[in-house]
């Protein structure tokens, strides 16, 4: 008989009863009260271009190229909410929190105007991004 971990994709399971969790790892299908599973943060590394997107005000982004994107969106429906995908991000040495959101095919990462300044990055630069999604 297959495993729940195998059932689904080979993620961690925790096997739930009465709101107590009795431990993670391989469980017979058979002996499980109710599965959940969690996805473990994904580390991405990646670079990319710093664009601007013009709304009321303009933003500026990173688009994924297209490996991260499909990584992002094997694990994006156990870790997003609202449409968007929570995120913490590496510039140099500056550290953020935010939110991804699907974009033309692929994920925007957006530039807090604090980031910017602090690694010197400016529109149309290209820049190494560290990510690791569901934070």
């Amino acid at each position: 008989m297959p495993s729940v971990s195998q059932a689904l994709g080979g993620r961690d399971v925790i096997r739930w009863e009465q709101g107590v969790a009795l431990g993670k790892g391989l469980l017979r299908a058979y002996d499980v009260v109710g599965v959940r599973s969690y996805p473990v943060p994904m580390d991405l590394e990646f670079t990319g271009e710093v664009i601007e997107w013009r709304g009321p005000a303009p933003y500026h982004f990173v688009p994924l190229p297209e490996d991260p994107a499909e990584a992002v969106d094997e694990v994006k429906a156990s870790v997003a909410y609202w449409g968007v995908v929570p995120v913490t991000a590496w510039i140099g040495d500056t550290e953020f929190t935010t939110s991804m959101f699907p974009r033309e095919g692929t994920y925007f990462l957006p530039l807090k105007d604090a980031v910017r300044a602090a690694e010197g990055v400016a529109l149309g630069d290209e820049v190494s991004i560290r990510l690791s999604v569901g934070r």
